[in-house]
């Protein structure tokens, strides 16, 4: 017995939405994994997901990335180079709340940040 045509459409209709679904929910959940993995006892993993935060636009990690920028064990470079890919008006938000960090280095290259971003003119 064939399927009718109605089925074929809904079924046509239902793949395009999963997939649009899929993707919607996939950058978030790169994100979240990558936050995770910057708690990792590892500095390599934390290195690689530092990297990936900044990669993927993860703005959300900028106060994370100033404190793990603290961290002896941690590879600073890697945590700047991330850290500069984090600039412009989408970091202001999070960069004036690592300025309420009880870490007071947190607060002061979350506000040198700042101040560079001003002078920049990229916020204003």
């Amino acid at each position: 017995m064939r399927p009718r045509k109605g089925k074929l459409v809904a079924l046509a209709m239902l793949v395009p939405a999963v997939v649009v679904a899929g993707m919607a929910l996939w950058r978030p959940a790169l994100h979240e994994w990558y936050l995770h993995r910057l708690e990792s006892e590892d500095a390599g993993v934390r290195s690689g997901a530092a990297r990936m935060l900044g990669r993927l636009r993860c703005y959300r990690a900028i106060p994370t990335l100033l404190r793990e920028n603290e961290r002896e064990s941690s590879d600073s470079e890697v945590v700047r180079s991330a850290l500069d890919e984090l600039r412009g008006p989408a970091s202001k938000s999070y960069l004036l709340q690592a300025l309420d960090d009880e870490d007071e280095s947190v607060c002061e290259h979350a506000a040198r940040r700042l101040f560079l971003l001003v002078e920049k003119g990229a916020i204003v």
